[in-house]
């Protein structure tokens, strides 16, 4: 797909997206019994990391990307435990925090647990086994990362089975701090793989952006050259200050009065 085509795919989503908007936004303040609230509040996770895509290749602003990122984990975070919340069956919402170089976001997402994350991650098999190594990875937790490459080799699917085994997949390249190696493995294996996700899928490879940012988060600076890889935002440089944005997102926000009294109490405001 030509740059004019997939700039205008990424406008649609963001005009399909902003016209739910003020329904959404309203539904989540003030008809909360009314809907499954974690569902809402991933879809205004989407339409964040939409606009973050926009600032960062159509808009080339990268402070605004990161803004964008670190208001689409939060609203990913509040949505854990709640009705449709995230479940992080994939590695997509710590991408998303990681870019944002939001310390909160970053160190949030990698302890964040679910029912479905805790009962799958020990399972090589399942994709939260994956999701799971991430989250040891940001955390630093090398020997607990290293024993789960040990599972991949022993009983993982092929071909990545016999990576781990001969100590040659990203992981093992990470923990021995191979910056040659990994530079490798991503440039000419993961970079060319698009990202699924059609909000980045012609602008970024999910693979190669999210290994090439665990690196650098982890003080390798690899450089990769390949246009599915954005390496200005690869560099860890945290925002002076991050928003937050809406009410219902800040510490010590109660929701109005719903149903009945919700109404009336609005409808008071308004002629008053």
């Amino acid at each position: 797909m030509n740059s004019i085509g997939r700039e205008k795919k990424l406008e649609n989503l963001i005009n399909f997206y902003e016209s739910q908007l003020p329904g959404l936004l309203y539904d989540i303040r003030s008809r909360r019994k009314k809907i499954r609230v974690g569902t809402v509040l991933g879809f205004l996770s989407s339409h964040a990391k939409v606009m973050g895509a926009s600032a960062y290749f159509i808009e080339h602003d990268v402070e605004k990307c990161k803004q964008y990122y670190h208001l689409a984990s939060k609203l990913t975070l509040a949505s854990v435990g709640q009705d449709g919340g995230a479940e992080f069956e994939v590695g997509v919402d710590i991408l998303a925090a990681l870019l944002s170089d939001s310390r909160e976001v970053i160190e949030a997402i990698a302890s964040v647990e679910t029912p479905a994350l805790v009962k799958e991650r020990s399972n090589p098999l399942n994709n939260r086994f994956h999701v799971y190594m991430l989250q040891l990875a940001i955390r630093g937790e090398d020997e607990a990362l290293r024993s789960m490459v040990e599972k991949i080799a022993k009983h993982g699917r092929k071909p990545l089975r016999e990576e781990c085994a001969e100590e040659k997949d990203f992981y093992s390249l990470l923990l021995k701090r191979d910056k040659v190696a990994l530079e490798k493995l991503i440039q000419e294996k993961h970079a060319p793989i698009k990202s699924h996700d059609p909000i980045d899928e012609d602008f970024m490879s999910y693979f190669g952006t999210l290994e090439a940012k665990l690196c650098w988060y982890r003080g390798i600076p690899v450089e990769i050259d390949h246009p599915l890889v954005p390496m200005e935002l690869m560099p860890i440089r945290p925002l002076a200050a991050y928003d937050d944005v809406y009410d219902f997102l800040k510490p010590g926000w109660v929701p109005p009065p719903q149903g009945l009294m919700g109404k009336l109490s609005r409808w008071i405001g308004k002629r008053t």
